[in-house]
């Protein structure tokens, strides 16, 4: 607690903070959790050092704001009405999505499928963030990053069990 106020002492960097943080808030949908990471990784580096150096503070701070807009980041959409195409004589034919219910729901019954086996494979909240991270498509570095910000802890380690349960998990499917 008494570094927290150390921090807000400083008036310089509260106001880099807000002006990183009022810069991407058009792009990331919660700017709370952003604030919270900032605060939680300046605790960390004014708890391990005395020495403080302004470039250090302003590297973790652009950090986190890097890694919360690819977390955090608001998705682009498009209107189906814009994805119109036209033809010669001044027709157009609309864009209609395929219908994935009228298929008998494939994809449903796969993504349930798929939802089963993570939850078969995770025995506790950091195996289940680590399959559900792997679902979406992140690589083991940004797992890792992922899960020394949710649980607390260093990168290295946390990279180190992930790579430990990947070879669980291909163990355990291909048993």
């Amino acid at each position: 607690m008494k570094t927290i106020s150390i921090i807000y002492e400083d008036r310089s960097v509260i106001k880099y903070i807000r002006r990183r943080i009022d810069e991407v808030n058009y792009l990331i949908t919660n700017t709370q959790r952003l604030e919270s990471r900032i605060f939680k990784e300046l605790e960390c580096y004014y708890e391990s050092t005395e020495n403080r150096s302004i470039k250090r503070i302003r590297y973790i701070i652009d950090r986190a704001v890097v890694l919360a807009k690819k977390q955090y980041g608001i998705q682009k959409t498009v209107v189906f009405s814009d994805l119109n195409n036209e033809y010669g004589f001044g027709e157009s034919l609309e864009f209609e999505p395929e219908d994935l219910l009228a298929r008998g729901g494939e994809t449903a019954l796969e993504n349930i499928s798929l939802n089963e086996k993570i939850a078969r494979l995770a025995s506790d909240d950091r195996e289940l963030v680590t399959l559900n991270a792997w679902a979406n498509g992140f690589n083991d570095t940004q797992v890792s990053e992922t899960l020394a910000s949710r649980f607390g802890g260093k990168c290295d380690s946390h990279r180190k069990f992930v790579q430990r349960f990947r070879a669980k998990c291909q163990r355990k499917l291909t048993a």
